[in-house]
């Protein structure tokens, strides 16, 4: 599976002429930078040299805060490695918004030699697209540095063969708002899934928990709200009911240690209507992952 890349709109430093010296325009980079994530396309780089030899002068940023930014820049040059056919349907709905009217063709340019098995995530400014949501094949993008790429992760998966070793493997990645047990993952066999079916449903849960559960459970209180909730995105969640509640045998195997804390995960999602489980339970920002199997 081969691990997601960033690379940056020229939009967010190849200025149209009368945003040059804008201060508005480079304070807009300035997240970007500090994210070493995202690299420098290049047809863009080429242009970013060009900064080089005649710097902007922008009234309230020093001059060396620039040459510090143009210097982060030139460090981080993206090195493709495809056949140079990546697909740019999407660069349609492309139209720069602060930058020169030429970026378009310069992001085309770019990511041309990346191959379409390369999930990329192109670093941008939504007022730069025509869609709200904008993204094509092994392509999304990204509207702000500090958003989880979780989604990144989960199309390279995809498209890397999405294979349960994998989704074991890289779960820090794909899901950074689970922790899981250390068995976790020991009992999948057990499901009654179609193993061809069985990835994609689980990683489509855990998606949810990993998105939406914290907050969920932050706003809600009441375990119904709660469960709706989950439903609405596409979990078929609940708590135990008083039958298994009562019974203190089956709410032991429903105890797990993480880090030397035992925590009960009685919340559990649904993959079909009478087994396979993924058994939860939500602490603080943390959604705390004890077991995945056909049942407890």
């Amino acid at each position: 599976m081969l691990e997601p890349k960033g690379i940056l709109d020229p939009e967010l430093f190849v200025p149209a002429g009368q945003m040059r010296n804008s201060i508005e325009y480079w304070s807009r980079l300035m997240p970007w930078v500090s994210d070493r994530f995202f690299l420098v396309g290049p047809r863009s780089y080429e242009r970013l040299s060009e900064l080089c030899g005649t710097p902007p002068g922008v009234t309230g940023i020093p001059a060396p805060e620039i040459w510090r930014i143009i210097g982060e820049l030139g460090a981080r040059p993206f090195v493709g490695s495809g056949d140079g056919g990546r697909a740019s349907d999407g660069l349609s709905d492309y139209s720069p918004f602060w930058g020169e009217l030429g970026n378009g063709g310069l992001l085309e340019a770019d990511m041309r030699p990346i191959g379409d098995d390369q999930v990329v995530v192109v670093g941008s400014d939504e007022r730069a697209w025509n869609v709200p949501d904008p993204g094509w094949g092994t392509t999304l993008v990204a509207f702000d540095p500090a958003a989880p790429r979780s989604s990144a992760w989960l199309e390279a998966w995809r498209s890397g063969g999405a294979s349960e070793e994998h989704l074991a493997r890289m779960s820090e990645h794909l899901f950074p708002n689970l922790v899981f047990h250390g068995g976790a993952w020991s009992h999948l066999g057990r499901m009654k899934l179609d193993v061809q079916d069985r990835p994609e449903a689980i990683a489509k849960a855990l998606a949810v928990l990993d998105v939406h559960a914290a907050r969920i459970w932050r706003e809600l209180d009441q375990p119904r709200d709660r469960q709706s909730a989950l439903g609405s995105r596409g979990a078929d969640a609940a708590p135990e009911n008083g039958n298994t509640r009562g019974d203190s045998s089956a709410m032991k195997r429903r105890q797990f240690t993480f880090d030397g804390q035992v925590l009960r995960c009685e919340w559990h999602i649904r993959l079909q209507p009478h087994t396979d489980r993924i058994y939860f339970r939500v602490e603080g920002d943390k959604v705390y992952v004890g077991d995945m199997t056909d049942h407890l």
